[in-house]
Parts: structure tokens; C-alpha cells; sequence
């Protein structure tokens, strides 16, 4: 008798949101030693009429069952009972690899040397697993918000007026609609130069548009705070994030915005967070992070060690606060960057990053660590896109916790970097599929059997349509693994009893998934 039920989200290219499920034809695994046979089967009584059954490997004892009926609840029951079905799946459309279509993708070297590519097929961003839409708050100037690679992408308050004097929705700021003005008090962002339009566009240009570049997140939601050319309108407009996030987590999502990253390309040189005179700036990193924010800011553009010459942000004593350095198409660290074994988490391409400009144009010399930080913002923004229940659940139960996983797995996943190596913590540059792998092996699965709880330990992805899961049960018992789509749909099912001795194991092979 199954003692429980095991709830498995993983990652294939059939679970991904976009994945086109073949809802009637159902690739079944015969058990192997059971005397089973294709012949026999067709001969067995089953439920549902009008079935066609075909023969897809004699080999592996595997076939294929087509119904006329999408989600043939009668005919699904009957694999899950048929002790001579090892497990079953939908099958599913095939996909090339999710490489976007942008114009001038094949200049974005930064991109594929994160392993985006290789990340997309996990998520492209935008929402999470709840559907929750996901806000990167830049502080910056120089948007052009109305380039046509940003539509659609930049927040938008809804629940107020724009432009008519009145806080509509009593959150303390009048005329918030499109993000705020820190200096100005309105919504308001002058086109100054291309340095926040460039920043915003690494994070989340519209992607696969056959148009102009490719962003990190293919969808999210970008909130401008422009009007920072003195601390306090930084704080200030740190200050407006920690609010919006604030209403949002204690409204659960009625109110304010789901942000759950910052992002400053600039700062001041020789500067330490330890001193009082900047205090109240690096106090708000810890405030945000209180809400679930990380904060990413990017460190000085020369070649200095800011553990002993100083820089802010970068050297403000918070563990919400993620400081990145330099790296060049030869992935190595700029010469012209500031690193620090204490202060400077990872580096992140940047040098030579095509970027979104003025007049609807494109920037192909914007550089710096001003470019190296958005894609971090993006990535963490990614991350929170993950197929992971538990921490979609976490961010809104404990937000903070949730912030400090997505960070660790963000720091685990860098690429080992000799030219970062020593004077950075992670010794590392930014890898989002590796971030990503970090992320889901932490979505630990606890469900009550009998006995005691029944727990998955670590989900290990062995290659693309392969999966090893470590596991606790109180017993030996028979188990159901089933698993899901994005959505909680059925597309396979696999008995196990486990192992009465020894490491408990189940690996998932799933080579009928594989695009």
C-alpha cells in the first residue's frame, strides 16, 4: 500500500510555462520482468474507447497511447493502478533552445558568457510561480521611458492618477504613477543622458521581439526612481522602495509593488560605509532587506582595493547589499575596477555591454560597473521567477529569508574566476544557470506519511533530461512521485518502494522530454 505522495516540481523543457503539452497522447514505461508486452496490452480492458496504442521502443518496453479525450481522467486512473506501468507522461512538443530572436543578440557576449541561454530554459522571467509580477527598482538618471524596447515594461502604479495633484492611494507620495523623482516629488524623469535607459534595458528590454537586444528577464517590471544627485535623495528614494514593498507584504499583494531587487550604478569614491556620516545610507539596505529586497550596487571604476581606499556603496556592512566589480569579453576583471576580498562580492560582465540609448537607439561602448550591476539585478530578479513553491511561499511568509537564499544561491552559483579569485568573496563571476541550479536544490518538499515526515533533500540536474533526488522517509514502504508542470498538471508518474539499506536515491530520466 502507497504510504504517501511526492509533490515533484523539477525543471524540463516540457514543464516550462511555454511548453506545448500533448494533453490526449501518453508515453508509458512498462515495467520491465513483469511478462508484460505490447500485445498483451493492447488486449487488456481499459477503460476509455476509441484508444490507439503504438509501439515506440521494443527495446524499453515503451509505448505510446493516444485518446480521444484531452486528460482522460478514466485512462490516466488506470496507469496510475496498472502494477505493469512503470510510469507515464504526456508527451510534448519539442522546442529549440529558447535563443531569443533579437536583432543584436549575437553582440551580447555578456549574455551567453552568464549562461543565459542555458537559465531560459528554466524561466524567462516576469512572474513566479504564483503568478506574483516581479518589480527591479533602478535608481538612476536618464530614462528615456518611452523607447520602444521598454513598453510594457515599466511599472506602473494603478492605484494612482497621473498628473492630477492628489494621492489617490495614500501611500504618501502625490503623482506616483510611473515610479518617483526624488529631487522633484512627482513621477517625472528627465532624459539627462543614456545611463538609466541603458541600465534599465540589461535588466529587462523586451526580449524575443526580433528588435534590438535581449534583457536577462524577457518580462518584468521595471519601477524608475530618477532625481539622486546627493545621498539624502538616494536614501530618499530608497526610502519610496521599502515603502512600496512594505504595503505590499502587509496587504498580501492588494497594495504597493512586488520588488525584490535595487539597482545603483553609482556611488562615491573613498568612501567606508563605517563611517557615521553614511550610517542612515547603508541602514537602509538592512531595512529593505527586512522586507525581502536585495540591493545591488556597483563599486569604483578604477583600480583600487576599496577594502583599504574606501567606496560606497560598496563597503556599507550589510549582507543585503551585493557589491560587483568588472569583467571583459576575455572574462577578466577590468583593470580599471575596484575589487576587495571583504567588501566585493563577484564580478559581472560589463566592459562593451550593448545597450539601449536615446532616440530609440542602441549603445554599443556603454561599460563600466554601471553595466556590470544591472545584470546582476537581473539575475536575482530571475531567480525569484524560478519553478520553486517554497520559496514563492517563503517570500511572502518570511521575505527575509527568502532574499538571503536567493543571495546565497546567487553567490554558490558563480563561475570560479582566476582573475577575481582573492579579491572578491565569491572568487567568482556572475552565473545565472548556475544560481539557478543552487536555487532548486534547496526546494526542500516535506510531506506527513504515517511514521513521520517524508522530506526531499536536494535535487541534483544531472544533464537536461535527467534528475537525481535525494530523500528521507520513516519507512520502506511504496511511494508516488509525480510530476507536475508550473501549474500542478500531471505530466509523469513513477512508483518506488525505497531502498531497505543504503543512500535513498530516486533518479528521474526523462528522455522523451528532451527538445
Amino acid at each position: 500500500m502507497k504510504k504517501s505522495l511526492i509533490l515533484i516540481c523539477l525543471i524540463s523543457s516540457c514543464m516550462h510555462i511555454n511548453a506545448q503539452l500533448i494533453r490526449n497522447s501518453y508515453i508509458v514505461d512498462l515495467k520491465k520482468g513483469t511478462g508484460q508486452s505490447f500485445e498483451s496490452l493492447q488486449r487488456q480492458s481499459i477503460p476509455s474507447q476509441g484508444l490507439e496504442i503504438r509501439e515506440l521502443s521494443s527495446t524499453l518496453d515503451i509505448i505510446q497511447i493516444t485518446s480521444p479525450i484531452e486528460g482522460d481522467q478514466a485512462l490516466e486512473k488506470w496507469l496510475n493502478n496498472n502494477p505493469n506501468v512503470e510510469s507515464w507522461g504526456y508527451n510534448c512538443h519539442v522546442q529549440k533552445r529558447k535563443t531569443p530572436n533579437d536583432q543584436y543578440f549575437d553582440l551580447q557576449w555578456g549574455l551567453k558568457m552568464i549562461n543565459a541561454v542555458d537559465a531560459w530554459e528554466v524561466t524567462t522571467g516576469g512572474n513566479d510561480i504564483n503568478g506574483r509580477e516581479i518589480v527591479v527598482a533602478v535608481l538612476d538618471d536618464g530614462y528615456d521611458l518611452d523607447h520602444p524596447e521598454l513598453e510594457g515594461r515599466i511599472y506602473t502604479n494603478e492605484a494612482e492618477i497621473p498628473d492630477d495633484g492628489i494621492d489617490n492611494d495614500n501611500n504618501g507620495y502625490v503623482d506616483d504613477f510611473r515610479g518617483w523623482n526624488s529631487t522633484d516629488g512627482n513621477d517625472n524623469h528627465p532624459i539627462t543622458d543614456n545611463h538609466g535607459i541603458a541600465v534599465c534595458g540589461i535588466i529587462g528590454a523586451k526580449t524575443n521581439n526580433e528588435l534590438g537586444v535581449a534583457a536577462i528577464n524577457w518580462q518584468v517590471k521595471i519601477l524608475p526612481i530618477s532625481g539622486i544627485a546627493t545621498q539624502a535623495e538616494v536614501i530618499a528614494g530608497y526610502q519610496y522602495v521599502l515603502n512600496m514593498r512594505k504595503r505590499y507584504n502587509e496587504t498580501d499583494g492588494a497594495e504597493g509593488a512586488y520588488i525584490v531587487v535595487t539597482n545603483y550604478s553609482a556611488g562615491i569614491d573613498n568612501a567606508f560605509g563605517t563611517a557615521p556620516q553614511y550610517k542612515s545610507w547603508c541602514d537602509m539596505y538592512e531595512a529593505m532587506g527586512d522586507q525581502g529586497i536585495l540591493s545591488v550596487g556597483a563599486t569604483a571604476n578604477k583600480n583600487v582595493n576599496v577594502d583599504t581606499d574606501g567606496d560606497m556603496p560598496t563597503t556599507c556592512p550589510s549582507s543585503f547589499l551585493v557589491a560587483v566589480t568588472n569583467t571583459d569579453m576575455n572574462d577578466t576583471k577590468v583593470v580599471g575596477a575596484g575589487f576587495g576580498l571583504e567588501n566585493i562580492d563577484l564580478g559581472a560582465p560589463g566592459a562593451g555591454t550593448l545597450v539601449l540609448d536615446l532616440n530609440d537607439g542602441f549603445d554599443q561602448n556603454f561599460g563600466g560597473t554601471s553595466a556590470s550591476t544591472p545584470h546582476v539585478a537581473g539575475a536575482i530578479a530571475l531567480l525569484y521567477s524560478a519553478p520553486c513553491n517554497n520559496i514563492a511561499a517563503l517570500a511572502t511568509q518570511n521575505p527575509r529569508q527568502a532574499a538571503e537564499i536567493i543571495r546565497d544561491a546567487l553567490y554558490n552559483g558563480t563561475s570560479p574566476n582566476s582573475t577575481l579569485d582573492g579579491i572578491t568573496v565569491t572568487g567568482g563571476r556572475l552565473d545565472i544557470f548556475g544560481a539557478l541550479q543552487e536555487l532548486v536544490a534547496t526546494c526542500e518538499i516535506v510531506l506527513p506519511s504515517p511514521n513521520g515526515d517524508l522530506s526531499i533533500e536536494r535535487i541534483n540536474r544531472e544533464s537536461l533530461g535527467s534528475f537525481l533526488i535525494d530523500y528521507i522517509t520513516p519507512d520502506n514502504n511504496q511511494y508516488s512521485a509525480i510530476l507536475t508542470d508550473r501549474i500542478g498538471r500531471t505530466i509523469r508518474h513513477i512508483d518506488f518502494t525505497p531502498p531497505s539499506v543504503g543512500r535513498k536515491q530516486l533518479r528521474l530520466n526523462i528522455p522523451d522530454l528532451i527538445p
